[in-house]
């Protein structure tokens, strides 16, 4: 289970899902990720990641984009 999200993270993963249809989030090669501290969106995440160290913010609370959908939204 990942850890909870912060309103910022939360706030940035709406906006993420807002600018992208559902087809281009979850069929990408992009392998994205968010720190659910943060809200930092960042390349190069596995979808199951969890707790990757951020390079915005230094935190343990990265997670695949996909995942942080699933659980959050």
């Amino acid at each position: 289970m990942i850890d909870d999200i912060s309103t910022t993270a939360l706030m940035a993963l709406h906006n993420y899902i807002d600018a992208n249809s559902p087809e281009e989030i979850f069929m990408s090669d992009e392998a994205l990720g968010i720190c659910l501290d943060c809200g930092e969106i960042d390349e190069g995440v596995e979808p199951d990641a969890q707790n990757y160290q951020c390079d915005n913010c230094g935190k343990h609370a990265v997670c695949g984009i996909e995942t942080a959908i699933v659980s959050y939204i």
